[in-house]
C-alpha cells in the first residue's frame, strides 16, 4: 500500500506540472507522456503480477483504477496543453542584462535591431528621405502591411521586401519618411494583393477590418486582402504558439465591432473573450519569414491554377489554401478578405 501512495504523490505531482504556466509545451507533454507511461506501468505490470503471481484482487483492482486514471489524464492533458496560456519567465530587464554581459565579453551584436523607440528618438532630427517624384509612376503587386511597426522593421531589416518584391508597411506608418509614397503607389496599381500579419489578440484580429473599410488605405480600391495571420482558428488547427492570457485583452474583445464578430468563428470570440493572445514576437524569425513567404507562393498558384480571383466573384474554393472570409462592396468597388486555416 505505501507504494501505491508513492504512485499518488508521482501522478499528483506530473498532473500539476501538466497544467502549470511556467512550464514549456515541451515540458507539458513530457509530464503527460510520463503520466500515460505510470498508467500502463499500473494497468499491465502490477496488474498482472498480482494477478497471475501474487494473486490478490483488491491489489488488482487499485493498480487498475490508479493505472486507467493517469493513462486517461495523461492522454488528456496530452491534448490540452499546447492550449494552456503561459507565464513569460524571463523579464525583459533581464535578458538585456544578458545581452549587455554577452557584449562586453564578445563585441557589439551588429545585426540586433535596437528598441523603435530609441531609434525613433535618435532619428528625430533627420531629414525625410527625399524620392525621386518619378518614382509614384511604378508600383509594388503585392504589400504585407503589419499590426505592429516592430514587424515591419523587422521583415524590412531581413531584406524580405527585396527578396519578395513586395512593399512592407506597418498600419501606424512606419517606415514614416516614405510610408505616404509607398502607399500612394500601392493605390495606384489595380493588381494590388495585400497580405495582413498581426498579432492574435483583439486589436489585431482587426487589421484586415481596417485595410478594407479605412478611407485612409483601400476603402475606395478593389483590393484582394490575404490574412496571414495570426488567426484563433490557426491556433486550433495545430502548431505550438506561446499563448497568454491579459485582463485588457479580455476587455477588448468584448468591445469588438459586431461586423469583426460576425467574420469569427463562435469558438475564436469564446477564445479571445478569455483573454487568451499570441503575439507575433514569440515565433521565431524563421518561422514568421517563412509563413509570410507561402502565403505569398499559395497566393501565386491559385491565380496560375484558374480557381483563385477571377472575374467579378472575387472568391476562393474552400478546398484551397484560402476561403473568402468576408467582402466590402461600395461605389462600385469590391474589396475581399481571405484567411488560411492553418499559420506557415
Amino acid at each position: 500500500m505505501v507504494l501505491f501512495g508513492y504512485h499518488i504523490l508521482v501522478i499528483a505531482s506530473l498532473y500539476q506540472n501538466t497544467k502549470s504556466s511556467e512550464n514549456t509545451i515541451s515540458q507539458r507533454r513530457s509530464n503527460a507522456h510520463f503520466l500515460q507511461a505510470i498508467g500502463i506501468i499500473l494497468l499491465f505490470g502490477f496488474g498482472a503480477y498480482f494477478l497471475l503471481i501474487n494473486f490478490s484482487p483488491i491489489l488488482v483492482l487499485i493498480s487498475a483504477v490508479f493505472g486507467g486514471l493517469s493513462l486517461i489524464l495523461g492522454t488528456k492533458q496530452l491534448n490540452r496543453c499546447r492550449f494552456l496560456p503561459q507565464n513569460l519567465i524571463i523579464s525583459q530587464k533581464k535578458l538585456e542584462n544578458w545581452i549587455t554581459r554577452w557584449e562586453s565579453a564578445n563585441g557589439k551584436i551588429e545585426k540586433l535591431l535596437t528598441p523603435l523607440e530609441k531609434e525613433s528618438n535618435e532619428d528625430a532630427t533627420e531629414t525625410p528621405r527625399e524620392l525621386n517624384p518619378e518614382i509614384t509612376n511604378y508600383s509594388f503587386d503585392r504589400a504585407v502591411i503589419c499590426d505592429r511597426s516592430e514587424i515591419a522593421r523587422f521583415l524590412i531589416a531581413n531584406n524580405f521586401h527585396f527578396e519578395n518584391n513586395c512593399a512592407v508597411l506597418s498600419v501606424s506608418g512606419y517606415p514614416k519618411d516614405i510610408f505616404s509614397t509607398v502607399l500612394e503607389m500601392l493605390k495606384n496599381n489595380p493588381n494590388l494583393k495585400v497580405y495582413a500579419l498581426h498579432n492574435c489578440n483583439p486589436r489585431g484580429i482587426q487589421l484586415n477590418h481596417h485595410l478594407a473599410t479605412s478611407p485612409n488605405w483601400f476603402k475606395d480600391e478593389r483590393v484582394n486582402i490575404y490574412d496571414v495571420g495570426i488567426l484563433p482558428r490557426q491556433v486550433f488547427n495545430g502548431g505550438d504558439f506561446f499563448i497568454r492570457k491579459s485582463p485588457q485583452s479580455r476587455k477588448e474583445a468584448k468591445q469588438l465591432p459586431q461586423e469583426v464578430k460576425d467574420k469569427l468563428l463562435p469558438e475564436e470570440l469564446e477564445w479571445l473573450e478569455k483573454g487568451n493572445l499570441i503575439e507575433l514576437e514569440s515565433l521565431s524569425p524563421r518561422r514568421i519569414i517563412q509563413t509570410v513567404t507561402q502565403a505569398i507562393n499559395n497566393s501565386r498558384q491559385l491565380e496560375m491554377s484558374g480557381e483563385g480571383v477571377g472575374g467579378d466573384s472575387g472568391e476562393i474554393s474552400a478546398a484551397e489554401s484560402y476561403i473568402l472570409i468576408s467582402s466590402f462592396e461600395e461605389d462600385n468597388t469590391r474589396s475581399s478578405v481571405f484567411a488560411s486555416d492553418s499559420f506557415g
